[in-house]
């Protein structure tokens, strides 16, 4: 029953019997000035807007759990408890019937030890760090790490091609299909009509799939890639503003 005593409170801060003012809001039994009071700071008050939220939440569990999974036991519960007020007021003065309350923590009994066992279940499904069916196959792993070595068709057969003879290119490093680890260090020398070739050039590296991931404007004959690679096997470019006058490749190992 709602409490009508309309006296004033105020939180100044959280109350030290919070489970109490939580349970009495819920059940609404404070009085109007209570539960403005109550209302007022847990509003403002994140800790106690929280805790509250989640309370309500496992009393509405509880609720629709219990009518759900245990219908008739549910309805003995009630029709004993029917049972027990018409039993009591009988045998007690007018005005007066006390409830017997065995069945309440009975049923509270069975309602939480169903959460403590279906809970940290649920939880644990939602892990994927503990769902054995979100982890992929051993097969699977292997298939998709052959797959990055996959050699791309196109791209095989622009290795080593000189796209016009006025370039002649040679490449120290990396070596076609050299294993690399780490850093990468990009090394060539070109020389167009027998001279000197100065302009700046764009390097591009690319996966197996012909997959653009990195592209540089390098202005020397050298370039040093620091950033880290899956193993797999990929491709780089050396392009100036118009054309490609060279297809590399490299395979990064683990």
């Amino acid at each position: 029953m709602k409490n009508n005593n309309n006296k004033t409170v105020h939180f100044s801060e959280c109350p030290r019997d919070k489970e109490h003012w939580f349970d009495q809001y819920l059940s609404n039994k404070l009085s109007s000035g209570e539960m403005d009071a109550f209302e007022q700071h847990y509003f403002n008050c994140d800790s106690c807007f929280k805790e509250l939220n989640l309370r309500r939440q496992v009393k509405g569990f509880f609720q629709e759990e219990a009518s759900s999974m245990f219908p008739e036991y549910i309805e003995n519960l009630r029709q004993k408890q029917k049972n027990s007020i018409d039993l009591t007021a009988e045998n007690s003065s007018p005005g007066k019937k006390r409830i017997n309350r065995k069945w309440f923590y009975t049923a509270a009994a069975i309602f939480a030890l169903f959460f403590l066992l279906t809970i940290p279940s649920e939880l644990n499904d939602q892990n994927p760090i503990n769902n054995i069916n979100s982890v992929p196959p051993i097969e699977s792993h292997q298939e998709n790490y052959a797959a990055n070595f996959k050699p791309s068709p196109y791209l095989e057969g622009r290795v080593n091609d000189r796209y016009r003879n006025s370039y002649n290119i040679s490449v120290s490093s990396p070596a076609n299909s050299e294993k690399v680890k780490g850093v990468i260090h990009f090394n060539w020398k070109i020389d167009k009509n027998g001279k000197g070739y100065k302009e700046a050039l764009t390097l591009i590296i690319l996966n197996n799939l012909e997959e653009n991931l990195f592209d540089f404007q390098v202005s020397e004959s050298q370039f040093t890639f620091e950033e880290p690679l899956s193993p797999g096997l990929y491709y780089w470019l050396l392009e100036t503003n118009n054309e490609t006058i060279y297809v590399g490749k490299f395979i990064v190992d683990n």
